[in-house]
């Protein structure tokens, strides 16, 4: 799984966070067989609260 943080300034309380799968390193030799299908990028928001250990929300959004 491979992640990307905002850059940006969200809500206060809130983050993003792009989550997206891709396929290991072939070190530039062919991949035998067809490509996989695409994999879907998501945006999870997070809601943080004061414990954000205990108590972290999350929902996917698929785009």
């Amino acid at each position: 799984m491979n992640t990307a943080q905002d850059s940006g300034h969200p809500p206060k309380g809130r983050s993003y966070t792009l989550e997206w799968q891709t396929l290991g390193a072939n070190r530039d030799r062919p991949r035998e067989g067809p490509p996989p299908p695409p994999s879907m990028l998501r945006v999870v928001e997070r809601q943080n609260s004061r414990s954000p250990v205990t108590r972290l929300a999350s929902r996917w959004s698929d785009y």
